[in-house]
C-alpha cells in the first residue's frame, strides 16, 4: 500500500478559536452532527457506513477560524466524478452553506481547493497534480495551513511545490466537516478516517530533503522539499570549479564559471530549513552532458497515434537519426490548420542520444496499459498538440521557430484491410526519407497490438529480402524450458504482410490454425505453444507447418516446414 501525503497551503490571517484534534478512537462527541448514523467508530477510526446508491452524506462540527487543518484517511477505491470526498475547511452553515473546501478525487483524480460563494458557485483556488487519488488502495494526509500561499504535496521523503493560491477576500465561518459521495455498492464502507485536526500551526521538526537535481541555463539546481537558508550552505566541487551559489526558496542554484562534459562530485553541507532543522551533509555525483541544437532532419517524426481508443491519449514519437547528442530545450510541437499554428507545446530540456526514441503523451499510464512500451528513459509525460482523428498536420520547430520536421497524416495512410483505425498508430518503415512522404508510413502490426511506443517500429525495413526460418523442428510442450514452443523467424522486404499458418498431420488433415490473417512486423520471431484453438494440446507425432504471407499489393510468399511433437 503506497503512503501518500498532500500538503495544501494558502494565505489568510485568522484568530484561533474552537481548536480540536479528533482521532476517532471513541464515540463521536456530541458536537458532531449531520448524517451521524451513516458513520461508525471502529478500532481503526471513523468508517463510512452508508449502503445507499448515489448517496451524499456528511458530518460537521463547530470549528471557527483556525489556521491549520489536517485530515488523515484511507481509501480502498479509485476516485471518480461520482465517488469523492468533500472536506469542508471553513463553512458558514450545515444547510446550503458556503466557504472553503477541498475536493478529494473527482474526474481528474486529484485534490482541489475551492471557494464556494453565497450563490453556490465554486471557484478553483488550487488544483493539485492529476492522478494522485487513482490508486485502488491508498493512505492520504492533507494539511491546509493559512500562513503561506504555497501548495505542496508531501511524500514520506520529499515535498513538491504544487502552486500558489493568494485569496484576499474572507468569509466568517463556523464549521468544518466531511461529505462523501458514492455511486454504487462497490464503494460502500470504503472510507476510513484516522484524524481530523483544526487549530494552531504545529511546529516543523523535519529537516529538508533533496527532491531532485536539474541543469538549468548552465546552472546546477538542487530542488529541496521546503525553503532553505542561504547563509549556512557550504559547497565543494571535484574536479575543482570556481562557482557562486544562491538560494531561491526551496532551490539551491550553483553556477560554475565554466563547465565541460565531465563527471563531478559535489559535497554539500549546512542545508537547513527556515525552522533551523538541519539535514545531514551529503555527496552528489553528476555527469554533465551538453547536447547540440538540432538541425533540420536530425529529429524526425517516427510514430504517431492520432485516433486512440475511447478517451485514451494521443502520442507522438520522435527519433534522433543524427550522430549527435541533441538538446530538445525550447523545441516546439504544434499543429497547423491551413496557415495557422495552434496548440504550441514547448519541449523541456531533454537530451536525446543518437538512435534514441522519445515518446510524448499526456498519460503514460494509459499508454503502458495499452501497448508494450520501450524503457522509461524514452517516455515523456507531456501534453501533445490536439490531433483530429481523420487527418491533420503536426510540426516540429526549433527554439527559433525554424522547421525541423513535419508530417501530414490521415486515415488513408493506414492498412486498407483494417476493420477499425481506433488505437492503431502510424509508423515509419524507414529512418531515411522525408516525413511528409506518405509512402514511408504504415499501420503498426496487429501482433504488437498496433503500437510500439518508445521502441523500434514493427514495420521498420532493414533489408530487401523475404525470409522464413524454423528455429527448431522439435516441440515438447511440457513447460520444462526445453523445446516448449514451435518457433519460426521471419523477415519481410516491405511492410503490410499478413500471415496465415496452418498445421497438417501426415495424412493431410488440418490440425490447427495458429495465425489467421494477422498483420506482422517486418521482422521477428513467432512462437506457438502447442495449444490448439479449441484449448486442447497437440498430440505427439509428425506434422507440417504451412505459412502463407500475403501482401495487399498481390505478392504471396509460401513456406513449408516439417516438425515433430515429442511425447510428454
Amino acid at each position: 500500500m503506497k503512503l501518500l501525503f498532500i500538503l495544501l497551503l494558502f494565505c489568510f490571517h485568522l484568530n484561533c478559536l474552537s481548536q480540536f484534534d479528533e482521532h476517532f478512537d471513541s464515540d463521536l462527541e456530541t458536537n458532531w452532527y449531520g448524517d451521524i448514523e451513516k458513520f461508525e467508530i471502529s478500532e481503526h477510526g471513523l468508517n463510512s457506513n452508508s449502503e445507499i446508491n448515489h448517496d451524499y452524506f456528511d458530518i460537521y462540527r463547530y470549528s471557527s477560524n483556525q489556521i491549520e487543518y489536517t485530515l488523515s484517511f484511507n481509501l480502498d477505491f479509485n476516485t471518480s466524478s461520482a465517488n469523492y470526498i468533500d472536506w469542508f475547511i471553513q463553512w458558514t452553515d450545515t444547510n446550503n452553506g458556503y466557504g472553503y473546501f477541498v475536493r478529494i478525487g473527482d474526474t481528474k483524480d486529484h485534490c482541489v481547493l475551492y471557494f464556494r460563494d453565497s450563490l453556490g458557485k465554486d471557484h478553483e483556488l488550487i488544483s493539485g497534480r492529476y492522478k494522485t487519488t487513482e490508486k485502488a488502495e491508498m493512505q492520504l494526509k492533507i494539511i491546509l495551513t493559512e500562513q503561506s500561499a504555497h501548495l505542496y504535496r508531501v511524500y514520506p521523503d520529499s515535498v513538491v511545490l504544487e502552486g500558489i493560491a493568494p485569496h484576499e477576500s474572507r468569509v466568517k465561518t463556523k464549521y468544518s466537516g466531511l461529505a462523501i459521495r458514492q455511486s454504487t455498492s462497490s464503494f460502500f464502507k470504503k472510507h476510513l478516517f484516522h484524524e481530523m485536526y483544526a487549530g494552531e500551526v504545529r511546529r516543523d521538526t523535519s529537516p529538508p530533503v533533496l527532491d531532485s537535481f536539474s541543469l538549468e541555463r548552465n546552472q546546477w539546481v538542487l530542488h529541496f522539499n521546503e525553503p532553505i537558508k542561504l547563509n549556512t550552505v557550504h559547497i565543494s566541487i571535484s574536479p575543482d570549479l570556481p562557482k557562486t551559489h544562491t538560494v531561491l526558496g526551496s532551490k539551491l542554484h550553483i553556477k560554475p564559471d565554466s563547465m565541460i562534459n565531465s563527471k563531478y562530485t559535489l559535497q554539500i553541507s549546512g542545508i537547513s530549513d527556515t525552522a533551523s532543522n538541519k539535514m545531514k551533509d551529503f555527496e552528489l555525483k553528476i555527469n554533465i552532458l551538453y547536447g547540440s541544437t538540432p538541425k533540420p532532419g536530425d529529429l524526425i517524426f517516427n510514430e504517431i497515434l492520432f485516433n486512440p481508443i475511447g478517451d485514451g491519449p494521443d502520442y507522438i514519437e520522435l527519433y534522433n537519426r543524427s550522430a549527435h547528442l541533441i538538446d530538445l530545450n525550447g523545441c516546439v510541437l504544434l499543429r497547423q490548420v491551413d496557415t495557422i499554428y495552434k496548440d504550441e507545446v514547448f519541449l523541456p530540456p531533454i537530451l536525446c542520444h543518437p538512435g534514441q526514441f522519445l515518446l510524448f503523451s499526456e498519460d503514460l499510464n494509459l499508454v503502458r496499459a495499452r501497448y508494450r512500451c520501450g524503457p522509461d528513459s524514452n517516455l515523456v509525460e507531456l501534453k501533445t498538440p490536439t490531433m483530429t482523428n481523420k487527418e491533420g498536420t503536426v510540426l516540429l520547430l526549433d527554439s527559433g521557430f525554424q522547421m525541423l520536421d513535419s508530417i501530414t497524416y490521415s486515415e488513408d495512410l493506414h492498412f486498407s484491410l483494417l476493420n477499425s483505425y481506433d488505437g492503431v498508430s502510424l509508423e515509419r518503415i524507414s529512418y531515411e526519407g522525408n516525413s511528409w512522404d506518405v509512402s514511408i508510413w504504415q499501420s503498426s502490426a496487429s501482433i504488437e497490438n498496433f503500437g510500439t511506443p518508445g521502441r523500434q517500429n514493427s514495420q521498420l525495413i532493414e533489408n530487401n529480402q523475404n525470409a522464413f526460418q524454423l528455429i527448431s523442428s522439435l516441440i515438447q510442450p511440457n513447460g520444462n524450458g526445453s523445446f516448449d514452443a514451435l518457433q519460426f523467424q521471419y523477415r519481410f522486404s516491405s511492410p503490410g504482410y499478413v500471415i496465415q499458418t496452418r498445421i497438417f498431420d501426415l495424412s493431410g488433415n488440418l490440425v490447427d490454425r495458429p495465425l489467421n490473417q494477422e498483420s506482422m512486423n517486418t521482422s521477428g520471431i513467432y512462437s506457438w505453444d502447442g495449444i490448439k484453438n479449441d484449448g486442447s494440446l497437440i498430440e505427439a507425432g509428425n506434422y507440417v507447418l504451412l505459412i502463407h504471407a500475403i501482401h495487399p499489393g498481390g505478392d504471396v510468399f509460401i513456406k513449408k516446414f516439417a516438425f515433430t511433437v515429442l511425447p510428454i
